[in-house]
């Protein structure tokens, strides 16, 4: 299990709108391809995408709420669960902590690779809300 909390200029709704806006997956979690609709992520249907742009992979959202956000990617050999933790702050801001789990052989390989990426994920995804906040400017 990989894990890491950020807090987050932002209500837990706008970043649960962004981690389930499908069009625009791919523009700040990088290990993503395009997924192939877009629009707002349904809980249980799968979308198609490639991780890193060449292993063809599904992702499933499992829940989505403006607490909670869980999904399960998967791909030949690979299959990621993940969980986005929406906490809101009194003043406005978000405490949000990613945690993510691995199973198939190659990313047990990996794992050590992996130590960073919940914290990295957690950065860009507040990266997208400023980059978002500043477009509205």
């Amino acid at each position: 299990m990989y894990s890491s909390t950020l807090t987050i200029d932002a209500p837990p709704g706008s970043l649960a709108g962004i981690l389930t806006d499908l069009g625009a997956l791919a523009e700040w979690n990088p290990a993503l391809g395009r997924v192939n609709e877009t629009g707002r992520a349904q809980p249980g249907r799968r979308y198609r995408s490639r991780i890193r742009g060449v292993v063809p992979a599904t992702i499933r959202y499992e829940t989505i709420s403006d607490a909670l956000i869980t999904y399960r990617m998967q791909g030949p050999g690979v299959s990621e669960h993940g969980v986005w933790a929406l906490d809101p702050l009194p003043d406005g801001r978000t405490r949000v902590r990613h945690e993510f789990a691995h199973t198939g052989l190659v990313l047990r390989l990996m794992s050590a690779a992996f130590e960073p990426v919940a914290g990295w994920r957690l950065g860009r995804l507040r990266d997208e809300v400023r980059s978002r906040l500043a477009r509205r400017s």
